[in-house]
């Protein structure tokens, strides 16, 4: 039987795309970190849960499940921190996070929550904190949290189905199919 690496996230597109890659450029100087470890414009998600490896034969079934999630309308959602994980002091990843709490973006998150457990998934057992990965390496130091200068807004009209492809370098991330949340 095939597999496929699989998440569900929101893809990070269009014109906040250049005020993300201004903040990166910033954090790169200002923390000192490697060019190599900038995560590509082209991979900016937000994951909204993590799937692991999906039969490939689910494919279809999870798509259509999916097709089905709806909000009242599209969101947006401010970006407005720093958040190194797992910590400051040996951040392996740098992320450029956001609010919690009763937002469109946590409605969303929870709407997905029964069909990952319908289809017989576990969620994860950490609290959901939105998030997009600016950089990955190892043992980056830097500040616990920071404030962004400026908060960063995401226009949330739809959500995807995402393969992850692990490579030597650098993880890549496809859209399989993209989910509007609007009715």
């Amino acid at each position: 039987m095939s597999y496929r690496r699989l998440f569900i996230g929101i893809p990070v597109t269009g014109p906040v795309v250049d005020e993300i890659l201004l903040l990166q450029e910033e954090w790169q100087r200002k923390f000192q970190l490697p060019p190599e470890s900038r995560v590509l414009p082209a991979d900016f998600h937000v994951t909204l849960h993590f799937l692991g490896k999906v039969p490939e034969v689910q494919i279809p079934i999870w798509e259509k499940e999916l097709g089905a999630i709806r909000l009242a309308s599209p969101f947006s959602f401010q970006f407005n921190r720093c958040l190194p994980f797992p910590s400051a002091l040996q951040a392996r990843v740098v992320t450029l996070g956001g609010g919690s709490g009763d937002s469109p973006m946590n409605q969303l998150h929870h709407g997905l929550s029964a069909s990952v457990n319908a289809l017989g998934y576990s969620l994860e057992k950490r609290v959901f904190t939105p998030h997009i990965t600016l950089f990955r390496g190892k043992g980056f130091i830097l500040p616990r949290e920071l404030e962004v200068k400026s908060s960063i807004t995401l226009q949330v009209s739809s959500f995807a189905l995402f393969e992850s492809h692990l490579t030597p370098l650098k993880k890549r991330y496809e859209i399989l199919k993209e989910f509007s949340i609007v009715k």
